[in-house]
């Protein structure tokens, strides 16, 4: 009888330890599919620095950013050996200084909330249809951030919806439970 349990306990210890791998995975998985690659040493100076400032008025240390190429204006982030936020070129090139800064903001509130580890692992799991059910307290908390929701209603306007498994991590998603961008800044230009 001991010696099940232990190999009970034991197995238990190993499908935990490779879910929270496979969790982990998720990260890099979403920066892989979207053909993401690490910000360069002084490129976009102006992301660095909204970044910076937007990570320490809440507290978070600076995340990993990254620019990937896949679809057109939008923005993602998760976590791959810690926070990353992921940005289109669009966005840096098109976007206006406070929508870009909506953006981040958003991207940021994302990362210091507890749901970004809870969506990686549904999408883990293969449960993308509520990842983003929490998302419009979020665009609250972001538009909070920089006092200026047009920004964030702007800049969620302009974002071309993502598709496929990772939606969920995007600020912009066609996920089942992912709210409409159009629903969502016409809330934001109601506060």
């Amino acid at each position: 009888m001991a010696l099940g349990l232990v190999w009970l306990v034991a197995a238990l210890v190993v499908v935990a330890v490779a879910l929270g791998a496979w969790v982990r995975m998720q990260g890099r998985l979403a920066l892989r599919a979207a053909a993401a690659r690490p910000l360069a040493p002084g490129e976009s100076p102006r992301l660095v620095s909204l970044v910076r400032g937007l990570a320490g008025d809440l507290g978070l240390g600076m995340p990993q950013l990254w620019v990937f190429e896949a679809g057109g204006p939008n923005a993602f982030v998760c976590y791959s050996s810690g926070p990353c936020v992921a940005v289109s070129p669009a966005v840096l090139e098109s976007f206006s200084r406070t929508e870009l800064e909506a953006v981040v903001a958003h991207c940021l509130v994302r990362v210091a909330g507890r749901r970004l580890r809870r969506q990686q692992l549904a999408i883990a799991l293969g449960r993308t249809d509520h990842a983003g059910a929490h998302i419009k307290d979020e665009d609250v908390a972001a538009a909070n951030l920089t006092r200026y929701p047009p920004a964030l209603a702007g800049a969620l306007r302009k974002c071309e919806p993502q598709r496929g498994r990772f939606s969920p991590l995007y600020l912009v998603g066609e996920a089942s439970g992912h709210p409409v961008a159009e629903e969502r800044a016409a809330e934001l230009l109601d506060l």
